[in-house]
């Protein structure tokens, strides 16, 4: 009898070392645009979520986690696909990025034993898609906001413009800008949308000048914030004035592409601190910003759900990770009972 106990126990042995360990990896997928027109910031996407992984897979005898990415190609209905090889793939935990993209796979997310996440978004709606989602980027409201109260508070500002890429998201956010110019008795002198590649911005720059804007409101991505700062500063019916977005006006082609002076640009990102920053930067040779260091939370999102309840049930991971407050290296990120983050902004100046 002790000799077959013997052989059982070394035949289990022997099948333990021959496992798979990658069958062990948590898996996330990603469904995004690395290339095409939307593919502008993926690269802060993918490093920010590298970054994370890179950390989680070095601590000592936790979970190891593994990236796998879907190029859509910057086209919603090849992001549908891309969702579907995941799902068959059997990937619990999916993150989609950018607006138009993640809305076009999170109604397929819906009754779905996963974990769906977005960022790179304003549209809160985006949510009321999916029952397994959670939105990890700042409001719209918390964009207007801050917007709002850094160029009153530093500048005194009562004539504004705005100009929205034509989505649901950069809309919700200019409409959140708006409210709050309202709000402090501002006026919004001029406003206009552009579409998605759009470069020629004379027009809209002659109309900014003709009502005397002091401050323009611009959201959206690719090409056109470049296009339009140019634009802006080659204009000589005023002698300067202040655009305000978001971080696409602090990206590489931006920040090298912007000719002069004028106009003084300000945008709301969400950074790393210092110790954190340093470590990025070296290891990436760009700054962080708010999609870089919200794709990094995400991870740790899915450890601590996966730490603090069965790692086996989905829906309660869900239901661990809504109503609490986490305290991660951008601060405090706050999830809602429907899965909406509250992140906080700050304003840099680019020159």
């Amino acid at each position: 009898m002790k000799t077959r106990i013997i052989l059982v126990l070394t035949a289990l042995l022997l099948l333990a070392g021959c496992r798979d360990p990658k069958k062990d990896t948590v898996k996330i997928g990603v469904v995004g645009p690395l290339t095409g027109a939307g593919a502008t910031t993926s690269e802060y996407w993918v490093n920010g979520l590298n970054y994370a992984i890179d950390h989680l897979n070095a601590i000592e005898g936790g979970e190891k986690y593994e990236l796998i990415v879907e190029d859509c190609q910057s086209d919603p209905a090849l992001a549908v696909s891309c969702f579907k090889r995941l799902e068959l793939s059997g990937t619990k935990y999916v993150l989609a990025v950018g607006g138009q993209f993640a809305m076009a796979v999170a109604p397929l997310s819906k009754g779905k034993d996963m974990l769906f996440f977005t960022t790179a978004d304003y549209n809160d709606a985006i949510l009321d898609q999916t029952d397994c989602g959670f939105r990890v980027f700042p409001s719209s409201a918390t964009f207007g906001d801050t917007a709002v109260n850094y160029l009153q508070r530093n500048f005194g500002f009562t004539k504004y413009a705005t100009f929205a890429l034509n989505t649901v998201a950069c809309l919700e956010a200019t409409k959140s800008f708006a409210r709050g110019v309202e709000r402090v008795d501002g006026q919004i002198v001029f406003q206009e949308t552009y579409d998605m590649g759009s470069y020629d911005f004379n027009t809209v720059v002659s109309k900014v000048a003709d009502k005397e804007a002091e401050a323009v409101f611009m959201t959206g991505f690719g090409i056109s914030p470049l296009a339009f700062a140019n634009q802006l500063a080659s204009n000589n019916k005023f002698d300067s004035i202040v655009l305000f977005g978001d971080l696409n006006l602090a990206t590489k082609s931006f920040v090298e592409g912007l000719r002069n002076e004028k106009p003084c640009v300000y945008y709301a990102d969400c950074r790393f601190p210092d110790d954190t920053e340093n470590e990025y930067m070296a290891k990436y040779q760009s700054h962080s910003n708010a999609i870089v260091t919200c794709s990094y939370v995400i991870p740790f999102l899915i450890q601590e759900a996966r730490a603090n309840a069965n790692k086996k049930d989905i829906k309660a991971q869900r239901e661990y990770l809504h109503n609490k407050i986490f305290n991660t290296k951008i601060g405090e990120v706050g999830i809602s009972g429907n899965g909406n983050c509250e992140i906080g902004f700050q304003v840099y100046q680019l020159q």
